[in-house]
């Protein structure tokens, strides 16, 4: 699986990476003397970047989707430190190979709510 670019223009590991930075940045402008960490999380799916479901109808599309298929989870990590002018950006990347559901796992995984 290769880097592709993202629907906003950003290679998926940059757009984890700005999310990450966003966080911190957030934090750190009201604790400029101390140390943050902001972190985000996101599945890049052969370049598509795959969200929150937005109700159970979406959960089910992107677990037929991802499970049985490799995707990448990306992981955007960021340490700031504003009065000293730290800044500290970078991203870990994960391939992950999960199995096929049979329809009723992917029911019950639905039912139970832990997408949410």
């Amino acid at each position: 699986m290769k880097n592709q670019i993202s629907s906003d223009g950003l290679l998926p590991v940059l757009y984890a990476e700005r999310l990450a930075l966003a966080k911190a940045e957030n934090i750190a402008l009201r604790y400029p003397d101390d140390v943050v960490i902001g972190a985000d999380t996101i599945v890049d799916f052969n370049g598509q970047i795959i969200g929150k479901p937005s109700d159970s109808t979406d959960a089910r599309r992107i677990t037929e989707m991802l499970f049985g298929n490799p995707h990448k989870v990306i992981t955007g990590l960021a340490v700031l430190r504003l009065s000293d002018r730290i800044k500290m950006v970078n991203h870990d990347t994960t391939i992950v190979y999960p199995r096929q559901l049979r329809n009723g796992q992917i029911d019950a995984h639905i039912e139970g709510g832990s997408w949410a």
